[in-house]
């Protein structure tokens, strides 16, 4: 009886490492996709340098490497996050980072870890159970400052989007911080935005017409999911006249004045 006793005990204590691991892991990805992050600006000014849009910037190196975002990058800022990984086949070689994304134009980091369990006894339990984390954050973008010595109206501070065409002078609009809301799938054909117009499906999450859909009251899109890059608008702050001479229109909410 003994020997089931202690077989059956470190079974148990292997599932209660599983999950201590995971949560260590999620953990480390938060921390990791935080700090990746904040290299956004840096990021996207060494993607202009490369393509010649924007001056002679050279790549950052060090951490702010995250211009370049590969397999190895994204290792070297969680490996050391980590605690013990006893329970994972390979220890930390044995984690793979290569489903994560860095997309600029979307101002998102999709950090993704795959790796396997490895029994401490695989008597009964399979021999490895595949298992994966993913955290998914929005690059940062900066923090709102009003420019000095405004002194024309043209100085004046507005706010747009990557993708947009118009300009709001209230950073609150709410174009640009839509209300969610939940529907079934089954409602879908009756449902109608303020606009009166349907919703058709997101470009960017892909949804089918099932289960529970998020819509906006002023948007044309449904998403199958609530962290759809789609549903969250990055907001730049940029001068009136800039955004005028970009081609940029008044919001007809909060443009006017």
């Amino acid at each position: 009886m003994l020997p089931l006793f202690l077989f059956f005990c470190t079974n148990v204590l292997w599932l209660f490492e599983m999950v201590r691991f995971q949560s260590s892991m999620l953990l480390a990805l938060h921390d990791a996709g935080q700090e990746t992050a904040s290299y956004a600006f840096l990021a996207e000014e060494a993607a202009g340098a490369l393509t010649g849009e924007e001056g002679d910037l050279s790549l950052p190196t060090g951490a702010a490497g995250g211009a370049l975002f590969s397999e190895g990058f994204v290792r070297n800022a969680v490996a050391p996050k980590l605690q013990a990984v006893h329970a994972v086949a390979g220890g930390t070689g044995g984690i793979s980072y290569l489903q994560s994304e860095y997309d600029l134009a979307r101002g998102t980091v999709l950090l993704a870890a795959d790796y396997q369990f490895r029994p401490f006894v695989p008597l009964i339990a399979p021999s490895r159970i595949s298992a994966q984390t993913v955290v998914y954050c929005h690059l940062w973008t900066g923090y709102e400052r009003a420019p000095e010595g405004i002194g024309d109206a043209k100085d004046a501070v507005v706010y747009v989007t990557p993708t947009g065409e118009v300009y709001h002078r209230d950073r609150n609009c709410t174009y640009l911080a839509p209300s969610v809301q939940q529907i079934s799938a089954s409602r879908l054909g009756e449902a109608r935005n303020s606009g009166g117009g349907r919703y058709y499906p997101c470009e960017v999450c892909h949804p089918t017409r099932s289960g529970i859909l998020f819509v906006t009251r002023t948007g044309n899109r449904y998403h199958c999911r609530m962290d759809c890059p789609s549903l969250k608008r990055t907001a730049n702050a940029v001068t009136l006249s800039w955004a005028l001479e970009h081609g940029y229109r008044a919001c007809s909410k909060c443009g006017g004045g």
